[in-house]
């Protein structure tokens, strides 16, 4: 086809020039089969014939599937048009745009609503897109090595100096300041999607990409999440011609998203022997711990470990959390909540009256070890202040407020209920009444409570109607247990220690 003809065949929104955020477009869902026609293989000369190992440096992608060519040539036409697609990831469902054009990526913070000072999280195919992004020069530390290595691609994003668009040269183009908030670093990933990924290595360009909900609510998982949230205009949504008018024109389906939670953020250029978890996530502290461990890079005590060995800090739990670091964040999900849907959450803290002195831990936690737990949602002040009552007891009165303050009385609330199988608080809860959404077993380190979090809150909340939803809370130790308790820490609007 001649370059005439493909201009011709666009659609006319490709081209038309309209403005954001006003702009809509007919918003279509993409349906993909990415299970087995998408595979990656070293292209880069550099490297020896042989089996590609994980990062490539230059990828190349192939896709025996016809139908998710063409959604990957849709969706691909659109971002080189500067315009914004949906496409899964591991973690979440992302909204992409050029990273390195400020056009593209205002259009991200304008569908979304963003806060103009919350920064994007940038995702590459290959380690030569990265070194786009980065100085001139500027080599990765061994430890950043050693976690690229272990992780890539996947869903760790690593905290990097950037290079800034006014300094870049005649070969570089560099990130844009809205894309960075002004910063000088600039969070970077390699999605193991094989959609996302072959999505960028398709448009050739690193994306830009946060979740692709509206902001504050809780992040999609699937597609239909984002078709909802990106549909939902206003109180009425826009119908043309029969089609759905949203804020974006493209929503790659891949299915539900693997992990369920947003990736891991960590700090390794910030403080000399230190590797800071500014937001938890898809890749757990105790894995990376293990991997720098085996590396000889992880500090294990006071002068042990190479030269390079860190200590892995954890924000908000091992770091003091910092009013000046939260104005002026350095990742998403610093400053703002988040991941809250209509419905009122309260995040339930159970822990055993008979535990007292901790004779026997798998009974359930103590008062104390509840308290624990609460402090990484209150902060430790209010923790330590924080009523403890029976369960039941917390139940009906928070049920009752819900009543007469949010429904002025004038009719009973619905009320949902997200825990794990078989826990002491769910068995304490059985009643026909609860709409009850089940968070997995701790026997997987909390991987399908991650998984299941926030289509468990959408489900309960868009779905069933609920007015106002119990969470269970889950240890912060253990897998991704920390990551579960982040995101309820922001989407709860209240929290309560309750015996069991």
């Amino acid at each position: 086809m001649t370059t005439k003809g493909k201009e011709a065949s666009r659609p006319s929104w490709m081209t038309d020039g309209q403005g954001y955020p006003g702009r809509t477009f007919p918003t279509r869902i993409l349906k993909t089969d990415p299970e087995e026609s998408i595979t990656f293989t070293e292209a880069s000369s550099s490297q020896h014939a042989g089996p590609s190992r994980e990062p490539l440096r230059r990828a190349k992608v192939e896709v025996s599937s016809a139908v998710t060519r063409e959604a990957l040539q849709l969706a691909s036409e659109a971002v080189r048009a500067s315009h914004i697609v949906s496409f899964p990831t591991e973690t979440v469902y992302g909204l992409g745009a050029n990273a390195l054009s400020a056009t593209a990526a205002s259009r991200i913070f304008a569908a979304k609503g963003r806060p103009a000072d919350n920064p994007l999280i940038v995702h590459v195919s290959d380690l030569e897109m990265l070194d786009q992004l980065l100085p001139t020069g500027y080599e990765p530390n061994r430890v950043y090595k050693a976690l690229i290595k272990r992780f890539w691609p996947g869903a760790l994003t690593l905290l990097m100096p950037v290079q800034a668009e006014e300094a870049a040269g005649p070969t570089r183009r560099g990130v844009p300041a809205l894309v960075r908030c002004n910063l000088k670093t600039l969070g970077v990933r390699m999605p193991s999607h094989p959609l996302a990924r072959a999505l960028i290595a398709t448009c050739q360009v690193p994306l830009a990409a946060p979740s692709a909900n509206t902001s504050g609510r809780p992040s999609p998982t699937r597609a239909e999440h984002v078709y909802r949230d990106m549909t939902r205009i206003d109180s009425t949504t826009s119908d043309v011609g029969g089609e759905v008018q949203g804020r974006l024109p493209y929503i790659l389906d891949g299915g539900p998203c693997e992990l369920g939670v947003e990736s891991t953020v960590v700090d390794g250029v910030t403080a000399k022997g230190e590797l800071r978890v500014l937001r938890p996530g898809g890749i757990s502290v105790e894995a990376m711990e293990e991997a720098l461990e085996e590396e000889g890079l992880l500090a294990v005590g006071e002068g042990m470990g190479a030269d390079e060995a860190v200590r892995v800090r954890v924000y908000g739990r091992d770091m003091a959390r910092d009013k000046h670091e939260e104005a002026n964040p350095t990742t998403p999900g610093m400053k703002y909540r988040h991941y809250s849907p209509d419905a009122q959450v309260i995040l339930l803290v159970p822990f055993r009256p008979d535990q007292a002195n901790g004779v026997n831990p798998a009974a359930g936690p103590t008062k104390e070890q509840a308290r624990g737990t609460t402090a990484l949602a209150l902060g430790e002040s209010m923790a330590q202040n924080a009523p403890a009552m029976p369960l039941k007891e917390a139940v009906t009165a928070h049920v009752e407020r819900v009543y007469r303050e949010g429904l002025g009385g004038q009719r009973r609330p619905r009320v949902g209920l997200m825990s794990m199988d078989n826990s002491p608080l769910t068995r304490s809860l059985e009643d026909p009444q609860l709409h009850r959404f089940s968070l997995g077993s701790v026997d997987d380190r909390h991987a399908t409570a991650a998984k299941r979090l926030f289509d468990g809150l959408r489900r309960l909340d868009e779905a069933e109607g609920c007015d106002l939803i119990f969470v269970e809370a889950m240890p912060d130790d253990l897998g991704l247990g920390l990551a579960v308790m982040n995101r309820l820490a922001k989407a709860a609007s209240g929290t309560a220690l309750v015996e069991v």
